[in-house]
């Protein structure tokens, strides 16, 4: 359990305007994961998700419940990122980001070694390696929806559903669609989940 931290309902953004009924609350890296920075979490930390994937064992405890809560309302997950060790966070990240700008807009921007490392077009933001990645601490997952026509991305009802369940059982969204300005928020992710102990 995270230690110094706050009560989760008061990390929890409570977000108004566009972002009315969005809930995001900042990452809180599990107590003592910290010295797991650059070798990656142990495997006896880690167990597989319901519907594929690695998560931290006590925050898939929660997930489980999560899955289980949007089954009885016939609403179905997919996987499409969870755990990543550092040396996968960085593969995704030179995978995204080159030093040179292609033109994407808007533009994102990392920094790393020392440089600065542009987005590529039609990739989706990722954190810069020694950032680190909420997906490396075993606590963040990608979620689409499972359909009849196969995977998806997240329905609308997906997200209505998550939105309002997800905080029940300490997930959250990163951010928000919208920055304090009203423009969209170019590194918003509907698809990434991450827990934050809900205690």
């Amino acid at each position: 359990m995270p230690t110094g931290k706050q009560p989760f309902v008061r990390r929890l953004k409570l977000a108004v305007g566009k972002n009315k009924g969005i809930p995001a609350a900042a990452l809180v890296i599990p107590d003592g994961f910290e010295k797991y920075k650059n070798t990656g979490l142990p495997d006896h930390f880690l167990t597989k998700t319901p519907i594929g994937g690695l998560l931290w064992k006590e925050c898939n405890i929660y997930f489980e419940n999560l899955i289980e809560a949007a089954k009885t309302e016939e609403i179905q997950f997919v996987n499409l990122g969870a755990y990543r060790s550092p040396k996968e966070v960085e593969q995704l990240f030179l995978q995204r980001y080159s030093k040179t700008d292609e033109g994407r807009s808007p533009q994102i921007t990392r920094t790393w070694q020392g440089a600065t490392w542009y987005l590529k077009p039609g990739m989706a933001p990722s954190a810069s390696p020694d950032r680190g990645s909420p997906h490396q601490w075993g606590v963040a997952i990608d979620l689409g929806s499972k359909t009849k026509d196969g995977t998806k991305p997240l329905t609308e009802r997906a997200r209505k559903w998550l939105c309002k369940n997800a905080p029940t059982y300490g997930f959250t969204l990163q951010g928000l669609p919208f920055l304090d300005n009203g423009q969209p928020n170019p590194e918003f992710e509907w698809w990434h989940w991450q827990w934050s102990d809900p205690t």
